[in-house]
């Protein structure tokens, strides 16, 4: 009774070391969430894991073979009702940890169902002759089956930590055969380690070839969208272009032919707006090529629409160069075009303050600060007031004044929207975003 108590004990405690080293190496295997610039790894455990469902469902089916060997099956006479509870827990352990594939922690839940098996397959080679036992061949299918769903240097420790613990079991239970006993531990350790080699090498071999797929198949994505934001340039400049020249030509003939003084106002009045148009055309082809100055085109645009609404614009950037991505750059002066716009059009406004600057920590005033990346804490605010007869609290909730567009802008640039306005006090809309890190 003292060595079965003994053995239990050894196999136990081999039970929670392989458990407190198990947490080492779930996290290099996990498939993290690509972020920008970082090539994913390919996460092949699911698939792997439910096509050995079959071969462990094919192990448990050997096991009942163990009662009609005459010798065993008498060695295990004492502990039947106990082996029997033991089969019935693997075999409930296979099927949960199959039907736990794809949810949370399912990694951890097939580890520890996989330990579980090795360790019950250990008692049943000590019963039948230690490392001498033709069950060892049991050990090699764990040991690749650890190698493959965890392809880790540490997926080596399960099977490896369980043969000194059997050569103990051994040497406690008096069946030990030392010089023969060390020969098998060394050659069966041996294995392991070999296993685990090969397996690691080839999904090292197989991860890198898998990132070089996805790196060109990415260059290739890029290469398309070049070639198609050219493409649509050239159309646009060459049509819509062409239209607008002759539609402004046309309009500064009209108005230096004609006399009346009404029809020759609203002839300048078409030719300047279908000269802005054009300049927006341009504008727009420049951001398509990506050959686009974000600071010479807000200059340019609060210019225009400062001449058109007949408003004082008050402008202020940071002198460096923010490294913004043709994306970022283009939805900040749409939502400027957008602000500057109504502030004109609803607000009346006869001053304009237009800001951007890089903070270094998320601003206060954001609600939903849960939503936003904390490991980006610098950001680019872009603070845009105005001195008109402001939004009636009515009109905010509604969504009016373009502020729909503006969110969803904030949003796409993975900041916030803010606005506070009374009527008769003017409008301050804020919008943030982080700075980080893209492909393009």
């Amino acid at each position: 009774m003292a060595v079965y108590d003994n053995c239990k004990e050894t196999l136990k405690m081999l039970f929670i070391t392989q458990m407190d080293l198990s947490g080492k190496f779930f996290k290099s295997s996990a498939n993290k969430s690509p972020t920008s610039g970082e090539f994913p790894r390919r996460d092949q455990f699911a698939s792997r894991a439910r096509s050995m469902i079959y071969a462990r469902l094919f192990l448990d089916g050997l096991g009942i073979l163990f009662l009609f060997i005459p010798k065993w099956s008498q060695t295990i006479v004492p502990f039947l009702s106990k082996g029997l509870f033991f089969y019935i827990l693997i075999l409930t352990g296979h099927v949960v940890s199959f039907l736990w594939i794809g949810h949370r922690w399912d990694k951890i839940v097939y580890f520890i169902t996989l330990c579980i098996d090795i360790m019950v397959l250990a008692s049943l080679i000590i019963v039948t002759g230690g490392l001498a036992s033709p069950l060892m061949a049991g050990h090699i299918v764990y040991a690749v089956f650890f190698a493959i769903l965890y392809p880790h240097p540490l997926a080596i420790l399960p099977p490896l930590l369980l043969l000194p613990a059997m050569a103990k079991v051994t040497q406690l239970m008096g069946t030990e055969i030392p010089g023969r006993d060390l020969l098998l531990l060394l050659w069966y350790s041996a294995l392991d380690l070999i296993i685990v080699y090969v397996v690691v090498f080839f999904d090292l071999q197989e991860n890198a070839r898998f990132r070089e797929a996805v790196s060109l198949e990415r260059e290739k994505r890029r290469m398309d969208l070049v070639d198609e934001r050219q493409r649509i340039a050239r159309e646009m400049h060459d049509g819509l272009g062409a239209m607008l020249s002759a539609l402004k030509i046309q309009a500064e003939f009209i108005s230096e032919i004609s006399e009346e003084r009404e029809l020759k106002d609203e002839i300048e009045l078409l030719h300047s707006r279908s000269a802005l148009a054009l300049d927006e055309l341009r504008r727009t082809v420049r951001i398509m090529r990506e050959d686009f100055d974000l600071g010479n085109s807000l200059d340019e645009l609060i210019h225009n629409m400062a001449e058109i609404w007949k408003y004082q614009v008050d402008f202020d950037a940071p002198g460096e160069d923010l490294n913004l991505s043709a994306r970022k750059q283009l939805n900040i002066y749409r939502i400027v075009q957008e602000t500057l716009t109504n502030a004109g059009k609803h607000a009346r406004a006869k001053a304009v303050s237009v800001n951007i600057d890089k903070l270094t920590e998320i601003p206060q005033w954001i609600e939903d600060i849960e939503s936003i990346n904390k490991g980006h804490k610098e950001g680019i605010q872009l603070t845009i007031t105005d001195d008109g007869k402001g939004i009636s609290g009515e009109i905010l909730r509604e969504g009016h004044y373009g502020m729909l567009h503006l969110k969803e802008r904030a949003m796409e640039l993975g900041g916030d929207f803010f606005i506070a306005s009374k009527e008769g006090e003017g409008t301050c809309i804020k919008i943030w975003f982080p700075l980080e890190n893209e492909l393009c």
